[in-house]
């Protein structure tokens, strides 16, 4: 019987992965054939979609003795498997640039394994099964769970040395000359006055280092999340993808209220800047104005999300003082005039004693600051003193105009710091407990305000004979629950509907795209990634490092079978290694952070590198909008 009429057509259940392969099936007699896509196989029969859509089921008793070993072998096997865990898990775990618990990649099942989620060979000892069989994943709430012979296909494909599932990719390599020429033409078909305010972010080297397109995808949600934290500017900024792979996205600092300063900082500190020796590439750099127009989006997410980057960026007043005044707000004046709405609670999760919660209505939606203490005794009892205690510090978050969120960590006394004292405050996310300010607070308030309950009111309503002359004050001041809840869905609604227009749908501190971003990037390189970030491809690559001792003695591991580097050694090395390769050359940091973020600021990294005469080109009356320009309207005029 031919195996089209093996059963009827039934209707597809899940979306085939797109990364399957169409091949030639045959009936085990040998006289029919078909070409067809695998979409299932469950033991006792395989479901294929041919070429016109349809979706035909055949026994695995009929197929071929070929077919039947490659449905039960590595290849078939993994092809099981991935199929699996793109129906029930792939939702959370890479669709869409998801990232919850940082595992954006369960489709890559190679990297499932360098990930440790699965161990070849002993699926007791696999944590992605354990959660399977433990019905942990997918939640209880999941639309869908796995059934019993979903989950035996995952153990068997484990038990069977987890074999990987390569799919052939059509990825050209895009090499640093090919970046040149992408941004040349972004840059020429641009308004001649807009030129010098576009700056490029980039994912290329990640796109040729094998980061599958789930991976891409969140590294792409990061930079926009980031970008749109770090703006002033009302509107959300959207990079724009300038090639058809969409690795190198175009922004306009205007859009986020910056300045050469702004860009400045970031390539005072950047230690990838990779220049192209080229009449072109020198072209662009004149028309730009900088001798480094674009910058990796991974460092940028793990570099600005923290100080002093971060502050620098977002000019972040060094008080709460002066964020009063950049806020055009009055917070013991609002308290005063019962224009500020508290909640106090003995357990926070990060606060290490009670906490307050405090916000105050701005222009732009809301500032919240927290009160926390090293003690709970004296004034540190707000329970005993609800109005006037005495806290050790506090973290500020406010509203963006654009919608989003920043963050300010102070002192007792109000100045602004990098960390909280682990006294204080601890974040579970770190190996010393210190709370960053940017990157920690991005991912502990993921969706927002955290929703909590006030327990002040309810102690004090309780003893009000103790409290009564300041009982109508202390009830103005920590609201009812209901207009609290009010307040706080109000900030929630605001920021979520801020990400979800950034293409960020899911809201979990867990799958913080920002954060675990910064994370990847600290993670060690192995030869592929390292090649890349270089601008070669790895056979290239590794002649280079087998022409060069010099090289061996600091990316010597890449020689090995899996071998890596760490971040830090591999970031000291590079300079050295672009320097000997043909066409590029390095563009180094020109201080270090703390330096290029201080109040003093930093020489322009432009002039410094490419000449006097380009400090001018993006030297303009910030008050008039003018670019300076010669008699003929050319731009790039040497102006002393």
């Amino acid at each position: 019987m031919n195996p089209h009429q093996c059963a009827a057509a039934i209707i597809l259940l899940f979306l085939a992965s797109p990364e399957a392969l169409a091949r030639k099936w045959t009936d085990s007699s040998g006289n029919f054939s078909v070409e067809a896509e695998l979409v299932d196989f469950t033991g006792e029969a395989v479901r294929l979609r041919k070429p016109d859509g349809t979706i035909i089921a055949v026994p695995f008793a009929r197929l071929s003795k070929a077919d039947r070993e490659f449905l039960t072998g590595g290849s078939g096997l993994a092809r099981r498997a991935r199929r699996v865990l793109q129906q029930y898990c792939h939702s959370c775990h890479g669709q869409d640039g998801a990232d919850e618990g940082g595992m954006n990649y369960v489709l890559n099942l190679k990297r499932l394994v360098d990930a440790e989620k699965v161990v070849p060979g002993e699926p007791t000892g696999s944590i992605l099964l354990e959660r399977m069989l433990d019905r942990e994943m997918p939640p209880e709430d999941a639309e869908r769970q796995p059934t019993d012979s979903d989950i035996a296909v995952i153990e068997e494909w484990i038990r069977s040395g987890a074999p990987a599932f390569e799919a052939p990719t059509d990825r050209k390599f895009l090499g640093n000359d090919d970046i040149v020429r992408y941004v040349a033409a972004d840059v020429n078909s641009a308004p001649e006055r807009d030129r010098p305010y576009y700056r490029y972010f980039t994912i290329t080297h990640l796109h040729n280092g094998g980061v599958s397109d789930d991976e891409l995808q969140t590294f792409r949600l990061a930079l926009a999340k980031l970008l749109n934290s770090l703006s002033w500017e009302r509107e959300l900024v959207h990079p724009k993808p300038v090639d058809p792979a969409e690795t190198v996205f175009r922004v306009d600092v205007r859009d986020m209220r910056w300045s050469t300063r702004h860009w400045d900082l970031i390539v005072a500190v950047y230690a990838y800047g990779v220049r192209q020796v080229s009449s072109e590439a020198n072209l662009l750099y004149r028309a730009l104005g900088t001798p480094v127009p674009w910058i990796r989006a991974d460092w940028f997410a793990a570099v600005a999300s923290r100080p002093p980057l971060y502050h620098g960026l977002l000019d972040m007043p060094d008080s709460l003082a002066g964020l009063e005044s950049q806020l055009k707000i009055d917070l013991e004046r609002n308290v005063r005039q019962d224009r500020a709405a508290r909640a106090g609670f003995a357990n926070s999760g990060i606060s290490v004693n009670p906490r307050i919660i405090e916000r105050h209505k701005t222009s732009d939606g809301a500032c919240w600051i927290s009160r926390d203490f090293s003690g709970s005794a004296g004034r540190r009892n707000f329970f005993n003193h609800p109005l006037d205690f005495e806290a050790d510090g506090g973290e500020v978050i406010f509203s963006l105009p654009n919608g989003l969120q920043a963050y300010l960590l102070v002192n007792a006394e109000g100045q602004r710091i990098d960390q909280a004292p682990t006294s204080i405050v601890k974040d579970p996310e770190t190996i010393d407990g210190a709370v960053t300010n940017g990157v920690s607070c991005m991912r502990c308030h993921a969706g927002g305000i955290i929703p909590k309950d006030d327990e002040v009111r309810r102690s004090v309503a309780a003893n009000a004979r103790v409290f009564a002359d300041v009982l109508p004050t202390i009830n103005a001041l920590y609201q009812e629950r209901g207009q609290f809840q009010e307040l706080v869905d109000e900030d929630r609604g605001r920021f979520v509907a801020a990400l979800q227009k950034l293409g960020i749908t899911r809201f979990s501190s867990s799958g913080e795209p920002i954060h675990n971003t910064s994370r990847r990037f600290r993670e060690p390189l192995d030869v592929r990634l390292a090649s890349a970030e270089l601008g070669l491809p790895v056979d290239q690559f590794k002649i280079e490092l087998e022409r060069r001792p010099s090289l061996q003695r600091v990316l010597g591991p890449l020689r090995v079978p899996n071998g890596v580097v760490h971040r830090e050694a591999f970031e000291e090395a590079f300079g050295g290694v672009v320097d000997v390769l043909p066409g590029v050359r390095h563009h180094p940091p020109t201080a270090a952070i703390a330096a290029a973020t201080s109040s003093a600021g930093v020489a322009s990294s432009a002039s410094q590198a490419t000449g006097k005469g380009l400090l001018h080109h993006w030297r303009f009356d910030e008050t008039k909008g003018d670019i300076a320009r010669d008699s003929a309207g050319r731009n790039n005029v040497l102006l002393t």
